[in-house]
């Protein structure tokens, strides 16, 4: 009988010889899992949204609809929220997989959006990855850096296939709990960040622990 010692040996051997797309893809599923278990009551809030691929085009179409319950982070005990997406990893993804922004929503803890983006894809994004999208939601500031309301994060793996934006309209919202990511940590981030000659492994790295040094 295999030890558990043996299987963590082993894990981590299948750890370091993996690319680091999916690497980032298992990491980010498993943060997605780990929040889901989170107490309720730490909620920051909900984002709504629409999200399908468009087969035809191999574009990934999302509607970012509203965001709502956001915290006050303004001292006048409201906020001014922004969206702010990308698609994960990037490298399945065609432009580099640029961060997607809505517009801001001054003095509101209640935001309607209704603003579409489209992301061209990679023909076999879904063959050998699990894609994700990480959602930040940002109190924006004039002076000050934007505070982080709170994040999401959407499983790609079920996505529905469309053959158009008009059927991405009919399909059902998608309303994800917003939370505050924690500090990185365990052993695929660990394995992630020694990749110091890896451009798209070293930007994931610098970019999740801001988001778990970011004020609570």
């Amino acid at each position: 009988m295999k030890s558990d010692v043996y299987e963590s040996l082993l894990t981590l051997a299948q750890d370091r010889q993996a690319e680091s797309p999916s690497l980032i893809s298992r990491y980010l599923q498993e943060l997605h899992q780990t929040i889901e278990k989170t107490d309720p009551a730490k909620n920051r809030g909900f984002l709504t949204v629409l999200v399908g691929f468009i087969e035809p085009k191999s574009t990934l179409c999302v509607k970012i609809l509203s965001a709502r319950e956001i915290p006050a982070l303004d001292p006048n005990g409201l906020s001014d929220p922004y969206v702010k997406f990308r698609p994960y990893p990037t490298s399945a993804f065609l432009g580099k997989a640029n961060p997607q922004q809505t517009t801001v929503k001054k003095q509101t803890l209640t935001a309607i959006y209704d603003e579409t983006f489209f992301i061209p894809a990679k023909s076999d994004v879904f063959s050998a990855i699990k894609p994700v999208l990480v959602f930040q939601v940002y109190d924006w500031d004039r002076i000050t850096k934007d505070d982080l309301a709170g994040e999401a994060i959407m499983s790609l793996e079920s996505v529905p296939r469309v053959t158009s934006e008009a059927e991405v309209d009919s399909l059902r919202q998608a309303t994800m709990t917003l939370w505050l990511p924690p500090e990185p940590s365990g052993e695929i981030f660990r394995v992630i960040e020694s990749r110091t000659w890896d451009k798209e492994a070293v930007e994931f790295v610098k970019l999740r622990k801001k988001l778990g040094k970011m004020e609570r």
